[in-house]
């Protein structure tokens, strides 16, 4: 992926408001953004192209990983590669789950997300770190939920460029900035806005 994504919710919730669907997804990608370069931006149009597609679904949904009704599986994301090719970054939650916000009961939407982004940018599952955001099993709602050093470890070694690029000092550029992949640098033009070329 790039440090710069784009994200968007094609389908929200039957058991929450959009309201807090949105603030708990935002909350999660902000996990990523506090500790790693990655950012996010919110596409505005919701039918439009974003490199992470979030939506809520129940058994079968349209791809290869039906869900299995609630206390199974709770969500699942295709990591960034050409094999899933449309689907690749996008996160799919079961929508037959007991999804809360700030609540000790239930499956936390913003936490289960925030896991589910971090496969989004191609982080594997950690069995041996419960602490980890990438445990492969939902935790109790935790107010103070973040990365762990092991977390942040990892995003450094898979993506160094971006922890590179973010620690170069500079000054803020004349407009826009977008990553250009194929020439692995910071640019204010010749781009459309998180193209994929």
């Amino acid at each position: 992926p790039r440090p710069y994504l784009t994200y968007r919710i094609a389908s929200y919730s039957s058991r929450l408001p959009p309201t807090l669907v949105d603030d708990a997804v935002a909350r999660a990608f902000a996990v990523w953004s506090s500790a790693t370069p990655f950012r996010f931006t919110r596409g505005v149009d919701a039918a439009g192209e974003a490199d992470i597609v979030l939506m809520f679904a129940a058994r079968f949904h349209g791809d290869a990983w039906a869900f299995d009704g609630p206390r199974g599986v709770l969500a699942h994301a295709f990591r960034p590669n050409a094999v899933y090719d449309a689907l690749s970054g996008d996160v799919h939650f079961d929508d037959e789950e007991d999804w809360t916000v700030k609540s000790v009961f239930g499956i936390n939407l913003m936490q289960l997300a925030a896991h589910e982004i971090g496969h989004s940018l191609g982080f594997k599952h950690v069995v041996d770190d419960q602490s980890s955001i990438m445990w492969p099993y939902a935790k109790k709602y935790d107010p103070e939920f973040m990365l762990n050093a092991r977390d942040i470890e990892t995003a450094k070694k898979l993506y160094p460029r971006f922890f590179e690029m973010s620690a170069a000092p500079a000054s803020p550029p004349p407009g826009p900035v977008y990553f250009d992949n194929k020439n692995d640098r910071m640019t204010t033009k010749g781009l459309l806005p998180f193209s994929h070329a």
